[in-house]
């Protein structure tokens, strides 16, 4: 018996001591992070008015999405065309584990609060199924909202994307095009900003990054057709049959502007 007290106390002693293992928390997730090996795409892991959801890519294409949970650093991925899967996680590094190496995930943002990052992520690339022309270096205005509360426009050096939307006599599938690029820039955190939505346009803005969804006909100078103070719309998104053109028939093309606010 005696021989045993010696073993029982390093035993308790080891217990006591020994680390827990911290919990992984939901922010820790949120962002986009780059598979690296044994998994079948990039994962973006973002949250909406309280619910966890998450893109799935292949190929920088949206293969599948869903919501996930997080408890005591088990995630539940609930796949949309997928089986539900579980897994234990953990950080080894910078690297997330999911199970015994079944994924290796790394974090795609690595940017500082004073580097904010105004890309697009990977709505240039198609994964929504939307194909954008080569971003180009083009200019745009941007109205802001000034200490003393007057309203200023900003010229913006930033770049353009933009996409040809087809229409079959309503403006459907601009208004669709439309609002699948709207949600995914709220994934990234951007949120509508009432100095710049109009009929036409709609503006996006996270920090000094500023996004302007702006379709039309034919050419026209984004410089030179902002609208005033007197002229803005406080709707959140817009409404493509408003077009100030009520032909319905061919093509329109809706343009992407983005950069950063500098004031």
């Amino acid at each position: 018996m005696k021989r045993l007290i010696p073993t029982l106390l390093a035993l308790i002693a080891f217990i006591a001591c020994k680390e827990k293992t911290p919990y992984i928390q939901h922010h820790e997730l949120i962002g986009i992070w780059d598979c690296i090996g044994d998994c079948e795409g990039d994962y973006e892991f973002y949250e909406e008015e309280g619910k966890y959801s998450f893109y799935l890519f292949s190929g920088q294409r949206m293969y599948d999405s869903g919501t996930w949970e997080l408890h005591r650093n088990k995630i539940t991925l609930n796949y949309s065309i997928r089986d539900t899967a579980i897994y234990p996680i953990q950080f080894r590094g910078d690297t997330l584990v999911f199970g015994n190496n079944e994924m290796l995930l790394v974090s795609a943002h690595m940017s500082s609060d004073e580097d904010e990052d105004c890309s697009l992520g990977y709505l240039p690339d198609g994964f929504l199924g939307i194909d954008f022309s080569n971003p180009q270096s083009e200019g745009f205005s941007w109205n802001y909202q000034t200490e003393d509360s007057s309203i200023e426009v900003a010229q913006i050096e930033g770049f353009s994307i933009e996409t040809v939307v087809e229409l079959h006599g309503d403006y459907s599938p601009l208004s669709e095009a439309i609002i699948t690029i709207a949600d995914y820039l709220k994934t990234l955190g951007y949120k509508s900003d009432v100095y710049n939505i109009t009929e036409i346009i709609s503006g996006y803005r996270k920090g000094n990054c500023v996004v302007l969804l702006w379709p039309e006909r034919s050419g026209f100078d984004p410089e030179d057709d902002v609208e005033t103070e007197d002229n803005v719309d406080t709707k959140d998104d817009v409404d493509a049959e408003d077009d100030v053109d009520a032909d319905t028939s061919g093509e329109m093309i809706l343009k992407v502007f983005y950069g950063k606010l500098n004031k």
